[in-house]
């Protein structure tokens, strides 16, 4: 697959998705600033979150500043055709909007309920089980080195506890630098991110990685290095055939509202057949 072969794929198929349904019409979209911290534990999250709705509800995690409110105005009750150049992250959201799942199309579905802060600690844990499970079919005879793009404290604390070599990597220019926990982890740049993904035995790696643009870079350096990948997958939740057919392990989808809310999230879990 080539550097831009992920994001191409999936407006082709959103092309076909978008002809079959006569263009739906962009019910609504929401551009929202996220300054989170679950836990004293977890990282302080500063981004922003776009959600659409046509088919059904997509959404972007994206840092940078807002989205145009005058092009939003436009957009909504217009058909969707998928032609107009818009900014990255709104046409993510789209393009997962018109992407509709049934439980059936996965191999577990869940939610997560209580707090903000007890769903981090549940939700981290079903991302280190399902590393766990790759990690299984290794068969190492030294400790597991994982690698975590996109840094989420909590699970590196969960991953670190298991005994295994735990490296992570993100853009985020207040996060580098720091050391999670009492790990003495300290969390790198992003121009680490390839040598951590084939230095790894599994890769833990955020959606927002389609929305930086890193992600197709990130899943050939686990291709040519025999990384396995767990994908974490709130930005672009309904795109897990996608991500499966690209070569991905196993994808965690988590549709908004997110585990950073209060209330009920859904889960859904697909993994790629077991050897």
């Amino acid at each position: 697959m080539t550097a831009t072969s992920l994001l191409s794929t999936i407006r082709a198929r959103a092309s076909a998705v978008l002809k079959s349904s006569n263009h739906p019409r962009i019910r609504g979209i929401w551009d929202l600033s996220c300054d989170f911290r679950p836990s004293p534990s977890e990282r302080a999250f500063r981004y922003r979150i776009v959600v659409a709705q046509t088919v059904t509800q997509g959404s972007c995690y994206y840092s940078g500043s807002a989205l145009p409110s005058a092009l939003l105005s436009k957009l909504v009750g217009c058909p969707y055709s998928g032609v107009e150049e818009l900014p990255l992250a709104l046409e993510i959201a789209l393009l997962d909007s018109l992407f509709k799942n049934t439980d059936d199309d996965f191999d577990e579905v869940g939610q997560l309920t209580g707090t903000s802060t007890e769903k981090a600690h549940k939700r981290s844990n079903i991302l280190c089980r399902e590393v766990d499970l790759l990690i299984a079919r290794c068969r190492l005879a030294r400790p597991p080195r994982v690698a975590v793009i996109g840094v989420v404290s909590l699970a590196v604390l969960l991953l670190h506890e298991r005994g295994y070599e735990v490296r992570g990597a993100d853009l985020d220019q207040n996060l580098i630098g720091t050391v999670v926990g009492d790990t003495g982890i300290t969390v790198e740049p992003g121009e680490q991110t390839l040598a951590l993904v084939r230095d790894a035995d599994v890769a833990l790696v955020s959606g927002m990685t389609l929305s930086t643009g890193t992600l197709d870079e990130i899943l050939e350096a686990a291709r040519s290095s025999g990384t396995r990948v767990v994908l974490f997958a709130q930005t672009g939740s309904n795109l897990a055939a996608v991500y499966r057919d690209a070569g991905i392990d196993t994808i965690v989808s988590e549709p908004f509202p997110f585990y950073i809310f209060d209330g009920t999230t859904r889960f859904a879990i697909s993994r790629r057949g077991r050897e």
